[in-house]
């Protein structure tokens, strides 16, 4: 249960009364224990909330899930074919719409580098990393895919997108070691907002859906008061960061 799931999570809470027991599992992004928490709970809950981050297909596995009890939240999967309703981020479109609106500012920057940041705690889609590397081709941007950041690949007049909150962190203290500034030495963009962000190092800039809301459309999904498949509203929050 990281920062943005919590939120997440206490706006879908939050739209029902006590009486209401929802259970929360964990997959970790497993593919076996996904199909485990699947298969073990059928037939025990009125409604199933599924976040399918995950690299394999899931079509065969979620299938077995009455469509009118299935909600599909955060990710959906292009492969599957289903009617199920669903309030899911648009990872291609979502980042590079987001990135091109600030595209004045970011073209100062030497080298934009994406962080896939490989953590038990965070998956980083495929879609967000073609979107990013369509984005920079098509306005000929220098750009690099890393698998982490660390002292030796955080160069000056770069810029770095970051997913994990803890690597957001170490880098931070990089910076801070060097005597380095943000925006003038190097920029930062963090993905999913948080409270904490607003505060950080005078502000960094975000990329994130709005997990608020998805949660509380989510919740009224089940109420049966939205249908249909909804792409969550999704951002750049400017700060001072980059």
């Amino acid at each position: 249960m990281n920062a943005f799931k919590e939120i997440l999570y206490d706006s879908f809470r939050n739209e029902f009364d006590d009486e209401t027991e929802i259970q929360v599992f964990f997959h970790h992004y497993d593919f076996k224990r996904f199909e485990k928490l699947i298969r073990e709970n059928l037939g025990k809950f009125s409604h199933y909330i599924l976040m399918p981050h995950l690299n394999e297909s899931i079509h065969r596995i979620i299938k077995r899930i009455p469509e009118k009890r299935l909600i599909l939240i955060d990710n959906l999967p292009p492969d599957l074919q289903t009617n199920a309703l669903a309030v899911y981020q648009d990872f291609y479109n979502d980042i590079y719409n987001a990135l091109y609106e600030k595209l004045t500012e970011l073209m100062k920057y030497k080298t934009i580098n994406l962080s896939l940041s490989k953590s038990d705690f965070q998956f980083v889609p495929e879609a967000i990393q073609k979107g990013f590397e369509s984005f920079c081709k098509e306005n000929q941007i220098e750009h690099k895919i890393i698998q982490n950041i660390n002292e030796s690949n955080i160069v000056k007049n770069n810029l770095y997108i970051i997913f994990d909150d803890n690597e957001l962190l170490s880098t931070l203290k990089i910076i801070q070691k060097r005597g380095w500034k943000l925006k003038t030495d190097m920029g930062i963009i963090s993905f999913d907002e948080t409270p904490m962000k607003e505060l950080l190092a005078g502000g960094i800039s975000v990329l994130s859906t709005d997990f608020e809301l998805m949660g509380k459309t989510a919740a009224r999904m089940v109420k049966g008061e939205f249908a249909g498949q909804i792409a969550n509203p999704f951002r750049l929050i400017y700060r001072n960061s980059f």
